[in-house]
């Protein structure tokens, strides 16, 4: 197998190290949830990050989708934005925050502030 990439070559290249964690790393899946295809991923391994809606016009998750696929089978949510407490009762695992680009010590300072209270 050979890879030419911009910057180097590979060529008999072939990584062999196996991950610690058994059985395996958890696979988790991203995409539009709306899609059957990316649905049924999401009900086949282990996570979802996905989102709700195209790129170009993302809709919100809401706790109620949360409870669909928790009901449909899924393992770990993760979320964005809304109301933590209410995706926690939902049945989310993860929330996350948008934090756009700006200096360290901004981003630092938002950090410290911690998660949210439920």
């Amino acid at each position: 197998m050979t890879f030419e990439g911009k910057h180097y070559s590979l060529t008999d290249v072939q990584l062999t190290a196996r991950p610690m964690q058994a059985p395996r790393i958890p696979i988790w899946v991203g995409g539009n949830f709306l899609v059957p295809a990316v649905r049924r991923r999401i009900l086949r391994w282990d996570g979802s990050c996905a989102y709700k809606g195209s790129t170009a016009a993302p809709r919100p998750i809401t706790p109620q989708d949360v409870l669909e696929l928790r009901q449909d089978g899924a393992v770990d949510i993760k979320v964005s934005g809304g109301d933590p407490a209410a995706f926690a009762e939902a049945g989310a695992a993860w929330w996350g925050r948008w934090i756009a680009p700006m200096s360290f010590a901004e981003t630092l300072a938002i950090v410290r502030t911690g998660p949210p209270a439920l």
